[in-house]
């Protein structure tokens, strides 16, 4: 018996989407179905050898949800994860958490995903300029840019404290991240940048992870006994 298979992602289009799924060791075929009433009840839509298909017919503005399973000669899987579809007419809104790391003449930028892209376009420019550079294209969430110029972020953030700054000139870059859908390229995010003086760059305890502080009910609310700091695994 194969295993439920996962949808991977959609891309989404006015009426329509086209679904990945995970490809199934095992798997001759796949069946997609589509509730409209979330997730109570289910309907068939095709079955096809592929991992892709493209599911029309959709009311823009209208969510639904879209699952898969994997068929083969004698047996048939049980229906994978629900993934939800938001068909639209328009191009896709930009991803959230425009996120810069820097270093030495290089970037990493990274943001968050934006439901129904099949592809993510990051520009680039100097500081004062208009125009807009694209520097990296494709599915990746992720980008590391070789950009001249770039410092690491200083140790103390804020333009007061760095009011003095003497040590080599450095470069600053804009960033901007868009997505793409069925229907084009949506707006860029709002911009970030690679001053070293921001605080928006600054990272006072590099590579700490997260950390969740925990209050104990027993104490006062305006207590900070029994305050204990702990670190997710």
């Amino acid at each position: 018996m194969p295993v439920p298979p996962a949808i991977l992602r959609t891309v989404n289009r006015s009426g329509a989407a086209q679904v990945f799924v995970g490809a199934v060791p095992g798997a001759a075929s796949y069946r997609f179905e589509l509730s409209s009433d979330g997730g109570r009840t289910w309907k068939e839509v095709a079955t096809t050898a592929d991992a892709t298909y493209t599911i029309t017919g959709l009311t823009s503005g209208a969510k639904v949800h879209v699952r898969a399973i994997a068929l083969n000669a004698a047996h048939s899987s049980g229906p994978g994860n629900e993934y939800p579809i938001y068909p639209t007419a328009d191009a896709p809104p930009p991803p959230d958490g425009l996120k810069l790391s820097l270093s030495a003449g290089r970037v990493d930028v990274t943001w968050g995903e934006t439901f129904g892209a099949g592809e993510y376009r990051l520009y680039r420019r100097i500081r004062g300029e208009k125009a807009f550079t694209l520097v990296c294209d494709g599915l990746a969430r992720e980008c590391v840019d070789r950009a001249a110029g770039v410092v690491p972020a200083f140790a103390e953030p804020g333009q007061a404290e760095n009011a003095f700054y003497s040590g080599k000139p450095y470069a600053v870059y804009e960033y901007a991240v868009a997505a793409v859908n069925g229907n084009g390229e949506g707006s860029r995010s709002a911009i970030v940048d690679t001053d070293p003086a921001s605080w928006a760059n600054w990272d006072p305890k590099p590579g700490e992870p997260f950390r969740r502080k925990v209050v104990h009910n027993t104490l006062p609310a305006d207590s900070h006994e029994g305050m204990s700091v702990y670190y997710p695994k």
